[in-house]
């Protein structure tokens, strides 16, 4: 039996990935990658392992949860705990391969129900112990390196949080801290702590997943004592809370520190966001200038591919002669006009730089579109906002852009522009959805205000992903584009 599955499940154990041992022990990480899928062989003659046996001493002590001592007290009992030297020699054991001890099923462990694992569980009981597990928790993901996936998902009544005054603001205040260490907040929330009148409190409470970067969805089902709170940090740590009633007493929380239990409850939490809807959330321009939130974006965006869905028509798709004589005809002030312009600038460049590397897909609702068969001109939602006034393109300059559009479409075999009825997903009627391979925007306009949406958590981004290539599949026509600017009489 080799090294790699043995490395690779100490490595998992312990939360480690291949570029932290490739620092620790000063070799390239693809050296790693190779000795963990068994494509070379960690032998006790290379010179590489007793530093790898080092290092990995080194992660389980850092980590402080003793995993590898509560492991090979199981798979070694025999072996002296007592010896200075007990974990070196079971490392060295474990890591040759040729005696398992106690440990029966390596192969599929993940999986495998007789799969041998320790695991250090803290247990809390009541509000009060609620409230010193959550503080537990807080702390332990405030000393973690920025951008961490941060779940959750609580179902409880909030006799725990209300009861304590300095708690519910600790509460508070430690999820926007997290938020300004740079973690990335998943919330679910149930809709009838969403949607009831709440006291001052919770009303702090639910606007603070509105702001920072939360991004929040609700869900239909009533707090039942089946279902469990759930607080995680993915790959770290997670704390399960339930009660049979908003009786403290039947209040039972637990803390672990092990993979597996994480990852199980990970499993729970993707479950329950595949039932949940999103709720407005994440990133927000309050008593900020829209130009502050595309100079914080520039910074930070990388070119990938990028899928877009809206209601409106694009701005970036009309040329600029047009925006400005739209513009001009409007009376948009200058101030208003350079705004304007400085937004059109940034989604052309979004779209076109590196045009010929990456696919684009470009989603326009049908129906919203259906509107110019029989008028003369369209609203425009965003133009109406950034230059408070209303704002309508006439037909006639929608089509000019579109066959502009054709004509990229025919040059580039990447560039997809489509028209989709939006009514399988409803929301998508009311925002401009921009998604990468990493991260996503939405935007809306929200009581007078712009909203950015933004999330960087995979979880949020395989879901948003997944629905509109769904949308895509059940189009009927790859060419909808096309027949609709012909069905206008526009000569192409």
């Amino acid at each position: 039996m080799s090294s790699k599955s043995q490395l690779a499940y100490i490595m998992d154990m312990l939360d480690i990935v291949g570029t932290d041992l490739a620092v620790v022990l000063d070799i390239d990480r693809t050296l790693i990658s190779k000795w963990k899928n068994g494509v070379r062989t960690l032998k006790p003659s290379s010179k590489h392992f007793n530093s790898m046996v080092e290092a990995l001493i080194f992660f389980n002590s850092k980590n402080k949860s003793a995993s590898l001592e509560r492991f090979f007290g199981q798979v070694y009992p025999k072996e002296d705990k007592n010896e200075p030297d007990y974990l070196e020699v079971c490392l060295r054991i474990w890591l040759e391969g040729k005696n398992m001890g106690f440990f029966n099923s390596l192969n599929h462990w993940q999986t495998a129900e007789n799969a041998l694992y320790a695991s250090k569980v803290d247990i809390y009981q009541g509000n009060q112990g609620k409230r010193f597990a959550l503080i537990e928790f807080f702390n332990y993901a405030s000393i973690l390196p920025p951008g961490q996936e941060i779940f959750i998902s609580d179902v409880e009544g909030s006799s725990w949080l209300e009861e304590d005054e300095a708690f519910a603001n600790y509460y508070k205040d430690s999820i926007n801290k997290l938020t300004q260490l740079g973690h990335n907040i998943t919330m679910i929330i149930p809709e009838n702590q969403a949607t009831e009148k709440p006291t001052q409190r919770i009303i702090n409470r639910i606007h603070s997943y509105f702001t920072g970067n939360i991004t929040s969805y609700s869900i239909d089902y009533d707090c039942k004592a089946s279902l469990q709170s759930l607080y995680l940090i993915h790959r770290h740590m997670s704390l399960a809370s339930s009660c049979a009633t908003d009786d403290q007493n039947l209040r039972y929380i637990t803390v672990h520190k092990d993979p597996f239990t994480v990852k199980h409850f990970v499993d729970l939490f993707i479950e329950r966001i595949k039932l949940a809807h999103p709720l407005l959330c994440n990133y927000a321009i309050q008593g900020k200038s829209i130009d502050s939130f595309i100079e914080t974006y520039d910074r930070s965006r990388v070119t990938t591919n990028f899928m877009m869905a809206t209601p409106d028509f694009p701005l970036f798709m009309l040329p600029h002669d047009i925006l400005m004589d739209i513009l001009d005809n409007h009376k948009v002030n200058h101030h208003r006009k350079q705004v304007v312009q400085k937004i059109y600038k940034h989604k052309k460049e979004l779209l076109l730089k590196n045009i010929h590397q990456y696919d684009i897909e470009v989603i326009l609702s049908k129906c919203h579109f259906d509107q110019l068969k029989n008028e003369t001109s369209m609203s425009h939602d965003a133009l109406t906002y950034l230059c408070q006034t209303e704002v309508r393109i006439s037909k006639e300059n929608i089509l000019s852009a579109m066959v502009q559009w054709l004509n990229i479409m025919k040059k580039y075999d990447n560039v997809h522009i489509h028209l989709i009825d939006f009514s399988r997903i409803d929301i998508l009627e009311d925002i401009n959805l921009y998604v990468f391979e990493d991260h996503l925007i939405v935007a809306t306009q929200l009581k007078n205000y712009e909203y950015f949406i933004t999330s960087e958590s995979n979880i949020v981004l395989d879901q948003v992903q997944w629905a509109l290539k769904d949308l895509l599949m059940h189009q009927e026509d790859n060419n909808e584009f096309e027949k609709y600017c012909s069905s206008l009489n526009f000569s192409l």
